[in-house]
C-alpha cells in the first residue's frame, strides 16, 4: 500500500496564448507521500497544481488520481481538496460552519456533521475556536481553519498551494511542523507548492525542482541538495560557489579542471564531457574548510575580502584570482584574528566538487 501509486502526470503541457506554463512534465507521487513542487515565481508549478486540481485543463497530456484517467473530470468530482494562501474562510460564517461548509455541500446532516468537525479540529489544535470568526483569529489560526474544512472531507490527497506564504518567519516554521505532524498522522498524500527552498527540503518526502515550466530534478532533499543535476538545481537549492574552468583531465571516478591554472580534482560528472570542454565547477560553502589541518584534494591560497557573523557561523568571502568564494565557518571554530586582507588557504575534498556544462551559467541563480 504504501507504495501505491495516487497522482500521475503523463506529458502534461499547458498552453496560455504563446506561453507555454507547463512543458512535456511527467510526475508520479506515491500513496502517503509529501511531494513538493519547489521553484521561483512563474516556473508552472501553481499551473500543475491546479491541473491535478482540475481548476485548468491541460493542452497536451493526460492526468490520473488513485489510477483513474481524470484528465476530463470536473475539479468537484475529483478526490482532492485544495487549500490556497489566502486562505478563502468566509468572514460572516464562525469557525464552526467554515468547517461544516464543504460537509453541507454534500448535503450531510449536522448531527452526522458533528463528531468529524471535533476531531479535525483537535487534529488541527483548534479546539474551543468553534464561535469565532475570521477577524478573531490570527494568521496561523485562519491557515488552521482553512486546513480543517480542506481535511474534513476526508480527501485522498491534499493539495497545498503556498499555504504558508501569508505568514511571518516563526510561524511558518510553527505551521510547517503542524502541517508535516498533520500528514504522517493522517497517512494522506499532500502536494505543496512554494518557492521556498528550505520549506520543501524540511518537509518533503521528495521534490520535483521547476523552472520555466520544466521539471529540472525530482528526488529525495538529500538527492536534491547533495547531487543537483543542473546548475539551476545546484544554485536554487542552497548556496553554491561557482568557479569557470577548462577540463585537464578525465578518469574513472574523477576529473581534473583547470581553474585559473589551479589543478580541482572534482567527482566524475553525471554528463559526458571531454578533454577541453569550458565547465563549471562548484562546491558548498559549508564543505569548505578554511585553514585545514589534513591533506584535501583542493587547496587554494585566497585572501578574505569579507566576514560576515550569522549568528550561530561565520560566512567568510575569500578571492582566489578573480573569484570571490564563500565559505562557511561554525562560530565556535572561527578564528576571530583573521579580518579582512588576511591571506588564508581553503580545502576541500575531490567527492564535494561538481562540474557542469558552461552553457548551464545562464540557469543560474543570482541573489547578489
Amino acid at each position: 500500500m504504501g507504495k501505491e501509486l495516487e497522482i500521475e502526470l503523463r506529458n502534461i503541457t499547458k498552453v496560455f496564448g504563446s506561453v507555454v506554463a507547463v512543458n512535456d512534465v511527467d510526475v508520479k507521487i506515491k500513496f502517503g507521500e509529501f511531494f513538493s513542487l519547489l521553484g521561483p515565481s512563474g516556473c508552472g508549478k501553481t499551473t500543475t497544481l491546479r491541473m491535478i486540481a482540475g481548476l485548468e485543463k491541460p493542452t497536451r497530456g493526460r492526468i490520473f488520481l488513485f489510477g483513474n484517467d481524470v484528465t476530463d473530470t470536473p475539479a468537484y468530482l475529483r478526490e482532492v481538496n485544495t487549500v490556497f494562501q489566502d486562505y478563502a474562510i468566509f468572514p460572516h460564517m464562525n469557525v464552526y460552519e467554515n468547517i461544516y461548509f464543504p460537509l453541507k455541500m454534500r448535503k450531510i446532516s449536522k448531527d452526522l456533521a458533528h463528531p468529524k468537525i471535533v476531531n479535525i479540529m483537535k487534529l488541527v489544535n483548534m479546539g474551543g475556536f468553534e464561535k469565532r470568526y475570521s477577524s478573531q483569529l490570527s494568521g496561523g489560526q485562519r491557515q488552521r481553519i482553512a486546513l480543517a474544512r480542506a481535511l474534513v472531507n476526508e480527501p485522498r490527497a491534499l493539495l497545498l498551494d503556498e499555504p504558508l506564504g501569508a505568514l511571518d518567519f516563526k510561524l511558518r516554521v510553527a505551521m510547517q511542523n503542524v502541517l508535516k505532524d498533520i500528514q504522517r498522522r493522517l497517512s494522506i498524500t499532500f502536494v505543496y507548492v512554494t518557492h521556498d527552498q528550505t520549506e520543501a527540503i524540511t518537509m518533503s518526502d521528495r521534490i520535483a525542482v521547476m523552472k520555466d515550466g520544466l521539471i529540472h530534478q525530482i528526488g529525495t532533499p538529500e538527492e536534491i541538495y547533495n547531487d543537483p543535476k543542473t546548475a539551476f538545481v545546484a544554485s536554487f537549492i542552497g548556496e553554491m560557489n561557482f568557479l569557470n574552468g577548462k577540463v585537464e583531465k578525465i578518469s574513472s571516478d574523477t576529473i581534473d579542471v583547470l581553474v585559473a591554472n589551479q589543478k580541482i580534482q572534482c567527482k566524475s560528472p553525471d554528463i559526458e564531457m571531454a578533454q577541453g570542454d569550458d565547465v563549471l565547477v562548484c562546491v558548498r560553502p559549508e564543505k569548505i574548510h578554511i585553514n585545514p589541518s589534513s591533506k584535501m584534494h583542493n587547496v587554494l591560497k585566497t585572501k578574505i575580502s569579507r566576514v560576515v557573523f550569522r549568528g550561530d557561523d561565520y560566512e567568510i568571502t575569500s578571492i582566489f584570482n578573480d573569484s570571490s568564494i564563500r565559505s562557511v565557518v561554525g562560530y565556535t571554530t572561527w578564528d576571530k584574528s583573521h579580518t579582512v586582507g588576511t591571506e588564508i588557504k581553503i580545502g576541500w575534498e575531490a567527492f564535494n566538487s561538481i562540474v557542469y556544462p558552461l552553457n548551464m551559467q545562464d540557469d543560474i541563480v543570482k541573489y547578489a
